[in-house]
Formats: C-alpha cells, structure tokens, sequence
C-alpha cells in the first residue's frame, strides 16, 4: 500500500468513526495529541506489512532498539533540541536500521492550525508556523539520519479548511476537505 493510501484511509476511517461516535465535541475540536492517538489507533487497524513482515504503529515512540535509548537526532540536523518524541511511526518495533535497513517505514507528524491554508509562508501565527517548521525539519532528520533511515515522512495538518498531506518533503499537494 502507498504511504498516501495508507494515511488517507486512516484519516477517513477516524473521522468516520468520529462521526458516528461523537454527538457533542467532534475529535477535531480536541488537542492535538488526542487526534494523533485516535489517527494512530486507525492506522494500526489498517496495518502495514512488508516482505512478510508485519510494522508496529505507535504513537510517541521514543526508544531506539531493544533498550532505553531515546530517540535523538544531530544537533547539525536539528537546531533546537535533539532529543524528539514522533508523534507516530511505522517500524519494526525493537529493530534498528542496521539490522534491517527496512526497519522504520514511515515517520508522521501532525498538526492542528485552524486558520491553515497549505501555504507555509501565509501562516500568520508566528508560533504556529515555527511549529511547523520544526516538524519538517524534525520529519527531514528522521529520513537522513542513518541511525533511523526512515522509507517515508509525512506532515499531516488538520484545518478549518481540509486536510493538508505533505509527503517526503512535496508541496503541500493534497487536501482532503471533504473529509472533513
């Protein structure tokens, strides 16, 4: 399955459930971290599988291996901090890159920004868009990076006006308003 595919039928089938479930508050009007948690539950229903082998989908994973070892990346890479907490991945959990070079598949951050329009440059909220900019360049370290070596990065932005995809560093190049 297509990363694209993968995300897509996620959101639709979290949202969908949503819709059925929820007759006051909507998930989208909930924090951040509760729409990752329910996109990541859906994304794990789905599953990914590879070569026979079935991926893990967690939600703010941050161990490297079989150990306690966070996750951190270069500080070359990342200006602020390097110590980072995915808000989902797609991995083989426990498996590094070194003894499986398919180990980590897909890396996902998400956002929520309202007043988002798919243009980074328009956003006017200072903090919002430095937000999201660090999520692309924490998105670009993980794909890098050789300790990680993710296969696909994707920045997902819920807004008032649709559902911004970015996949592997593309243009903002879908939106999903109808799902909304």
């Amino acid at each position: 399955m297509k990363p694209e595919d993968f995300i897509k039928q996620g959101i639709t089938e979290m949202l969908k459930a949503d819709s059925d479930m929820s007759p006051r508050r909507h998930l989208l009007e909930t924090s951040e971290r509760n729409i990752t948690a329910y996109l990541r539950r859906h994304l794990g229903q789905i599953g990914y599988s590879h070569n026979g082998k079935k991926y893990q989908v967690d939600h703010e994973y941050n161990r490297r291996g079989m150990g306690d070892t966070p996750k951190n990346l270069s500080p070359e890479c990342l200006k602020r901090k390097n110590s980072v907490v995915p808000d989902i991945i797609v991995h083989l959990r426990g498996i590094e890159v070194r003894e499986d070079p398919n180990a980590n598949w897909l890396v996902i951050e998400v956002k929520k920004i309202p007043s988002f329009d798919g243009v980074v440059e328009n956003m006017k909220n200072k903090k919002q868009k430095e937000a999201l900019k660090c999520d692309l360049q924490k998105l670009y370290c993980f794909v890098e990076d050789e300790r990680f070596r993710y296969q696909q990065a994707a920045s997902i932005v819920f807004s008032d006006k649709g559902v911004w995809i970015s996949l592997n560093h593309a243009v903002w190049n879908k939106r999903f308003e109808k799902l909304l």
